[in-house]
C-alpha cells in the first residue's frame, strides 16, 4: 500500500496524513511558542528599562530635594523663596522631601514671611506620609503667629504629624501643644477672649483630638 500524503475526500487537517499533520501542529505550537516567548522578553527589557528611568528620577528628585533643602539657608530671600516654593510643590505632589524636613523646620524662623509660611505648608503635605518630629517645636511656636496663614499652615501640619505615629512624636506634641499654651502670648489672648483665641483654640482641640485617636489604636 503506497504512502497517503493527502487525502482530498477530506477536510482540513483531516486532509493531511496523521504524521503530518502532527508535525505540522508541532510546528505551528513552536512558533507560537516562540513569539509568546519573544513578546515575554520584550516585556522583561521595557519593564528593565522603565525601571531604570524610575531609579533615574527618583535620584534627579532626591538631588533637587537636597539642593533646594540647601538653597534654604541662602542669603539671597529670592533663592529662599523659590526653593520653599518648590518644596512646598513636591511634598503637595507626595513626594518624599524627608533630606528637606531639617531644613523646613530651621526654615520657620526665617525672617522673610512668604518662607515661613511655604515651609510649613510644605511640612503640612509631608506629614501625611512621612516623619517631621524635627520640625514640631517650631510648628507649635508657629501657632502663636500674628499672620492667619502661617498659624493655620502650622496647625494642619501638627495635626497631620498626630495621625498614625509612634508614641515619641505623639508625646512630643502634647508637650510642645502645653508649652504654647503656657506661653504669655496665648495667655494673653486668652484673658481678651479675642478671636484669634478662639480660632487657635479650635485648631489645638483638632490637633489634640488627633493625637489621642492614635493613641487609642495603638493601645486596641
Amino acid at each position: 500500500m503506497g504512502f497517503k500524503f493527502i487525502d482530498k475526500s477530506q477536510k482540513g487537517f483531516a486532509r493531511y496524513c496523521p504524521t503530518f499533520a502532527k508535525m505540522y501542529g508541532c510546528m505551528k505550537e513552536g512558533l507560537r511558542k516562540r513569539a509568546d516567548a519573544s513578546k515575554i522578553q520584550k516585556l522583561a527589557r521595557d519593564v528593565f528599562n522603565e525601571n531604570i528611568k524610575v531609579r533615574q528620577s527618583a535620584s534627579w528628585a532626591l538631588q533637587r530635594i537636597q539642593k533646594w533643602a540647601v538653597d534654604l539657608s541662602d542669603e539671597d530671600v529670592e533663592v529662599r523663596e523659590i526653593a520653599v516654593s518648590n518644596l512646598s510643590d513636591a511634598a503637595h505632589r507626595e513626594m518624599r522631601i524627608t533630606a528637606a524636613i531639617p531644613a523646613l523646620a530651621k526654615a520657620l524662623d526665617d525672617a522673610e514671611l512668604f518662607v515661613r509660611i511655604h515651609s510649613a505648608n510644605a511640612l503640612s503635605f509631608s506629614a501625611r506620609q512621612e516623619d517631621i518630629i524635627a520640625a514640631i517645636p517650631g510648628l507649635a511656636k508657629a501657632l502663636g503667629d500674628e499672620n492667619e496663614a502661617l498659624q493655620k499652615n502650622a496647625a494642619v501640619a501638627l495635626g497631620h504629624a498626630g495621625i498614625h505615629r509612634d508614641q515619641k512624636t505623639l508625646t512630643l506634641i502634647v508637650n510642645e501643644i502645653i508649652r504654647f499654651m503656657r506661653s504669655d502670648w496665648f495667655q494673653n489672648e486668652m484673658e481678651k477672649n479675642s478671636v484669634r483665641y478662639e480660632r487657635i483654640t479650635i485648631e489645638i482641640t483638632q490637633i489634640l483630638d488627633n493625637t489621642r485617636e492614635a493613641e487609642q489604636k495603638k493601645a486596641a
